[in-house]
C-alpha cells in the first residue's frame, strides 16, 4: 500500500522530493529488533512521514535483513523519489552524500544503495527501464567515470562493457526492491515503451553513518531544503560575480528574489562597521 501512495504523490508533484529519516538506535538495535523502535522522523512534513513509513515498511521485508546488519553504524537513511516518462533513462553514476560533498569537498558513497520500484504495472508492460549495477565498485567507477566520460558510449548498449560478467541487471517490477553496497556504479536503461499516462518511479534509499548523516541531513538530496540551498549558492555566486554572469532580476521566480534580498541584507550587516 505505500509503494502505491509513493507513486500517486510522485507523480502529482512537479518535482522529485526527498527527505532524511533519522535512525535513533545507533549501536543499540540489534539487526533483528522491530524496525519502527528504531527510527524517528525528522521534521513534521508530508514528505518527512512518508519517508518514515517508506523505511520502516523496507525493514520489515526481505531486503531489510541485508540493510540490517548496518543498522548499528547508521545515523540515517536519506531517501527520495523521482518519476520519469517514456523515452527517459538514467545515465551511469556512484551514489554519494550530496550535500556533504558540497560543504567538504569529500565524496561519501552510502553504506548501500537501495531502490523500490513503484509503478503499479504488470510484468512485461515496461519495455527497457532496467536497473543495472556493476561489482566492480570503485574501481570500475575510475575508469568509466561519471556519465561514463572517460569511455565513448557505444550506439547500442548503455556503456562500453554492457556485456561484461560483472553487470547486475534487473527488470523493473512493482513492488520491487534493489540493494547492493553504496560504491557500485549503476544506471538505468532507456524506457522503450510502458502504458499511457504512466510514469516510471523509484524511491532511492541510502543509508549513512555517523560522520556523513549529520552534515547531509540538513539537505537532503530532491529535498525542499536542498533545492533552497542550490539556489542560494547560485544567487552567492551570481553577486561575487562568479562565472561572468549577471543578475537579471526579470529571471528570478518570487522564492529566488526572496533569498536574494535576504543574501544582500545579511551581506549589508556583515560589512556594517561596528560603532565605537
Amino acid at each position: 500500500a505505500v509503494v502505491r501512495r509513493v507513486y500517486e504523490r510522485t507523480v502529482a508533484k512537479a518535482d522529485p522530493w526527498g527527505t532524511y529519516v533519522l535512525h535513533s538506535g545507533l549501536g543499540g538495535a540489534a539487526p533483528d529488533s522491530p524496525a519502527a523502535a528504531a527510527l524517528e522522523q525528522v521534521g513534521d512534513r508530508d514528505d518527512d512521514a512518508l519517508g518514515l513509513e517508506i523505511v520502516r515498511a523496507f525493514l520489515a521485508g526481505p531486503a531489510g535483513a541485508v540493510v540490517g546488519q548496518a543498522l548499528p553504524v547508521t545515523h540515517g537513511f536519506e531517501l527520495w523519489a523521482v518519476k520519469g516518462p517514456e523515452g527517459h533513462e538514467v545515465r551511469y553514476h556512484i551514489d554519494y552524500a550530496e550535500w556533504h560533498r558540497k560543504q567538504t569537498n569529500v565524496v561519501c558513497p552510502p553504506l548501500f544503495a537501495i531502490t523500490v520500484q513503484c509503478s503499479p504495472i504488470a510484468d512485461g508492460e515496461m519495455e527497457g527501464g532496467d536497473y543495472a549495477a556493476h561489482e566492480a565498485g570503485l574501481a570500475h567507477y575510475d575508469r568509466f567515470g561519471y556519465k561514463s566520460c572517460r569511455v565513448a558510449l557505444p550506439d547500442n548498449a548503455p556503456i562500453a562493457d554492457w556485456d561484461d560478467a560483472g553487470w547486475h541487471k534487473v527488470k523493473y517490477r512493482f513492488n520491487r526492491a534493489t540493494v547492493h553496497a553504496g560504491e557500485w556504479p549503476h544506471l538505468v536503461t532507456r524506457v522503450q515503451h510502458m502504458p499511457l499516462g504512466m510514469q516510471r518511479v523509484v524511491i532511492g534509499i541510502n543509508p549513512f553513518p555517523a560522520y556523513v548523516g549529520p552534515l547531509e541531513m540538513v539537505a537532503p538530496q530532491h529535498s525542499d531544503a536542498f533545492r533552497k540551498q542550490l539556489k542560494m549558492d547560485r544567487l552567492r555566486a551570481l553577486i561575487q560575480g562568479k562565472g561572468g554572469e549577471r543578475i537579471d532580476l526579470r529571471t528570478l521566480d518570487l522564492e529566488s528574489k526572496r533569498l536574494l534580498a535576504l543574501i544582500l541584507k545579511k551581506s549589508k550587516s556583515a560589512g556594517r562597521a561596528p560603532r565605537s
